[in-house]
């Protein structure tokens, strides 16, 4: 007999309407056009998270740390939450203004952060996002920031695709939630086609006379 996925919540009443929940093992891909609307829609699925005392894992590609943090706000103030540091050594070109940050009191904050040494390496990556799955327990919540990032660091659409296709599946039997945030127009429509095919639930967010626009 099949397993029946637990349900869980978005954090946002209307958008668990839409959906009928999120389940475990959901890969949530979200096309945002206009590059800060997922940012909304993530910030409650932390939130959410945190309320059900679930370990969150955000891989950031196009953020500092202390940028993120900041961007966080007292969503940060959490032990349940690691940042797997993608961008000091990738997109920060291990410059000094962001090695900075590890030279505070690792020790005393209230999250926990890693920062990978060769994010540009894409098994580098799976190698960081696997080794510290094993570290945590229960239904674990990733928020990948970003493909188009990813993309940009590993210059090629190939690469996030071959990164994409085999993690979500794992990700999937490792009963996890993953938010995929994407800048829709920077791909092409083949890459997400491909894409679309792997994942669970895929979310088109759009301007429209001034209002979001949600197409699932």
């Amino acid at each position: 007999m099949t397993a029946i996925k637990k349900k869980v919540s978005s954090g946002i009443s209307g958008l668990n309407r839409m959906l009928n929940g999120l389940f475990i093992g959901d890969n949530v891909v979200w096309y945002d056009n206009a590059g800060s609307l997922a940012s909304e829609y993530c910030m409650k699925f932390i939130q959410e998270s945190q309320e059900e005392n679930k370990p969150i894992v955000y891989v950031s590609f196009d953020r500092s740390p202390k940028n993120l943090i900041e961007k966080l706000g007292p969503l940060a103030e959490n032990q349940q939450l690691t940042i797997l540091d993608c961008f000091t050594n990738g997109k920060g070109d291990k410059a000094d203004v962001f090695n900075k940050f590890y030279e505070k009191n690792g020790a005393q904050w209230p999250y926990q952060v890693i920062k990978v040494t060769n994010p540009n390496v894409p098994r580098a990556v799976s190698d960081a996002i696997y080794g510290l799955h094993k570290t945590l327990s229960g239904d674990v919540r990733f928020v990948f920031e970003s493909l188009t990032g990813m993309s940009d660091l590993w210059e090629g659409e190939e690469h996030i695709l071959k990164f994409y296709s085999h993690t979500c599946p794992q990700l999937y039997e490792l009963d996890t939630i993953a938010y995929w945030i994407i800048e829709k127009d920077a791909h092409s429509n083949k890459i997400k086609a491909h894409i679309n095919q792997v994942a669970q639930v895929a979310i088109d967010l759009s301007i429209h006379q001034g209002k979001t626009k949600i197409k699932l």
